[in-house]
Order: structure tokens, then sequence, then C-alpha cells
């Protein structure tokens, strides 16, 4: 039996990701987990990059300036960052509309703004409950 448990990022940890930039889209989503829920926040943020290879580098730069750390790459697209003061995990990646799939309704309102992507950041921000300290019920 599930319990009303969800895991999600602190509106702090929200803050400091909405801070680096601007949002052009945002959705969340939900997946069952043994005891609950848990939350992940998808944003596509503008960092002022002029280029998409370097969008993702500055999204990290400009979250460790907040505190977050390197959690670790994945190609040159992805950067994976931690806060443990936020107690919250994000993923930072190079704008695809593929990586936005499961959320048509962000991909419409890109379109409906005629926001510049190119140069865009696709931030996944979470907890993981193995580790969690941030639960509401």
């Amino acid at each position: 039996m599930k319990s009303d448990v969800v895991y999600r990022a602190s509106p702090a940890a929200l803050s400091d990701v909405r801070g680096i930039g601007v949002v052009q889209a945002g959705a969340s989503d939900e997946v069952g987990y043994d005891d609950g829920v848990v939350v992940t926040n998808t944003l596509v943020m503008d960092v002022g990059s002029a280029r998409v290879e370097e969008a993702v580098d500055k999204a990290a730069s400009l979250l460790q300036q907040r505190g977050w750390v390197t959690a670790g790459k994945k190609q040159p697209w992805t950067v994976f960052v931690e806060s443990a003061r936020r107690g919250a995990h994000l993923a930072l990646s190079s704008f695809s509309a593929d990586r936005l799939a499961r959320h048509q309704g962000m991909l419409e309102s890109l379109d409906m703004k005629f926001a510049t992507t190119e140069s865009a950041v696709i931030i996944e921000a979470n907890v993981y409950p193995e580790d969690s300290s941030v639960v509401t019920a």
C-alpha cells in the first residue's frame, strides 16, 4: 500500500535554478516509488549563452556560484549537480525536443512564445528518496 509521502525538490532549490536565467517553459511529472511519489520538475532555461556548446557549462557554473557541486558529466551535453544544503539533484542537458517528448505541453508553449531554444538548457530537478531529507506528506 502506498503512503502519502512525496519526494520533491524544495522551493529553495527551485529558486536557485530559476535564478540563473529566464524560464522559457516548465512542467513536472510524478513517478510512483515504493513508499510514495517522486516529483521531477523540468525547466527550459535561457542562461544567456550565445552558443549551444556553452549553455550547459554556463548553467553549471552559475549554479556552482550558488553552492551547487558538480557530481558528474555525461558527454559534453549533460552535467549532473547536487546540493547537500538543498537536498536536491539536477540534470542539466542541452536543449533537444526529443528530451521533452513526455512534456508535449512544454514544446507547444515554447512554439507559442517563439522561444529561442538553440542555446537553452533543460534542467530536471528532483530528490532521491534513499538520501532525501526533503519529504512532504
